[in-house]
């Protein structure tokens, strides 16, 4: 019977990760055929820039939640936080819109995003709420219900109107409708939430913030080189490098997902046996680099044909800097999981300077190489890989001692 139920979370929790970590990149063919590639770059530039901003709503996200084994908070309390940091996540969008003198279309796609991406870090919780029951199964049906939901209305909408700012209402409405109809559903079966705010919860925000704030940087950090596209540059430059990106940013979000169903068990193989749960990490480790490797390979050879089949583009002169995308989207995947599991043995504070000492060094290198669509892609792949290379090492001191100190 266990064994069954773990076969369901986690066929269910790949189909409904892969789904999730795809749709933008479906939703970005359809506009780039259907609307054009400055359409495409608008969207793609409002997408990938709310997701920094939904940091914010999310808070730190499941993780926390999940690994908070002495149950000090209640679903009560990760709900109602959420719901605080999205009211302050619209704030922050709104001064961010007119602070950058966006126009009134850039100004209302932006919002309809993170309207959507507020109704996400909602979810998120409930989430939370299924996974600490091992009922990730029912995380994957509603991730996969929302994706297909939203390619649906959006397709529909998009061809009878041509306008991406009501065709992306559909990220809002989807998941809205999921939330109610299924979500709040199946979370009810092992709790009753009420909206509570309570001290705990803002103890729970103050708690929360080391995470928060590593995760925001962390989403800056993949981000950086769009800011200077977007101000050096034009819609067609961002639009191809999102369409170029797009596969490295679906494997960075592809590998964070398949980690979550090793969470639980981590969490308690922590506590037990540090060498097996450092195997384990060591492993994983390995086998995304490996992949990383592989799947670059690939993309050299195949990538740029089958990019510009599917976006109707030509991008055959830039296969070489596909591929290096390809193996930089396992490096962001990679230091996503070194993240979580630096998050797993609360050590905190460290991450925000790796994450801190990152940015500065994609900051400088952007300022002085991004000009145009080649250097863009160049720029991406060095500041990856720097990061990843920072993450490691840090990670290995501190499991060389973690490791000597539980053989005292």
């Amino acid at each position: 019977m266990k064994n069954t139920v773990q076969n369901k979370n986690v066929t269910w929790n790949l189909v409904g990760v892969t789904l999730n970590a795809s749709y933008s990149l479906f939703l970005l063919i359809f506009i780039t055929r259907i609307n054009g590639i400055n359409a495409a770059g608008d969207f793609s530039y409002a997408f990938y820039i709310t997701s920094v901003l939904s940091a914010i709503g999310m808070y730190g996200g499941r993780i926390f939640q999940v690994t908070d084994i002495s149950k000090r908070y209640s679903s009560d309390h990760y709900i109602s936080s959420r719901l605080l940091t999205s009211l302050v996540m619209f704030i922050v969008t709104f001064l961010f819109c007119l602070i950058s003198l966006y126009s009134v279309y850039t100004f209302l796609l932006f919002l309809v995003m993170i309207a959507y991406r507020a109704v996400e870090a909602v979810c998120e919780m409930y989430f939370g709420i299924m996974q600490i029951n091992d009922n990730l199964a029912a995380v994957g049906k509603s991730m996969s219900l929302k994706t297909v939901l939203t390619f649906v209305l959006f397709i529909l909408i998009d061809l009878l109107t041509k306008n991406i700012v009501l065709a992306s209402l559909s990220l809002v409405f989807s998941f809205i409708i999921i939330y109610f109809f299924y979500d709040r559903k199946i979370a009810s079966k092992y709790t009753k939430i009420v909206f509570n705010f309570t001290h705990h919860t803002f103890v729970l925000l103050k708690e929360s913030f080391s995470p928060f704030i590593f995760a925001l940087l962390g989403l800056i950090m993949l981000n950086i080189v769009r800011y200077f596209i977007e101000y050096r540059g034009n819609s067609t430059i961002q639009g191809y490098f999102s369409i170029i990106n797009m596969p490295a940013a679906t494997i960075a979000l592809l590998s964070q997902f398949l980690f979550q169903p090793l969470l639980n068990n981590l969490v308690k193989l922590h506590q037990v046996n540090k060498m097996k749960f450092f195997s384990i990490v060591k492993l994983l480790l390995i086998a995304l680099t490996l992949m990383g490797i592989l799947l670059a390979i690939i993309s050299y050879f195949i990538g740029a044909p089958i990019l510009g089949f599917v976006y109707h583009v030509d991008i055959s002169s830039y296969r070489f800097e596909l591929s290096l995308i390809v193996l930089s989207g396992i490096f962001s995947g990679a230091v996503g999981v070194i993240s979580n599991i630096l998050i797993l043995m609360r050590q905190m504070r460290i991450q925000i300077l790796m994450y801190t000492l990152s940015i500065a060094l994609g900051i400088l290198i952007s300022y002085l190489y991004v000009r145009d669509l080649s250097s863009s892609l160049y720029t991406s792949f060095i500041i990856m890989l720097g990061e990843f290379i920072i993450f490691l090492l840090v990670f290995y001191f501190i499991v060389r001692k973690s490791v000597k100190d539980s053989k005292k």
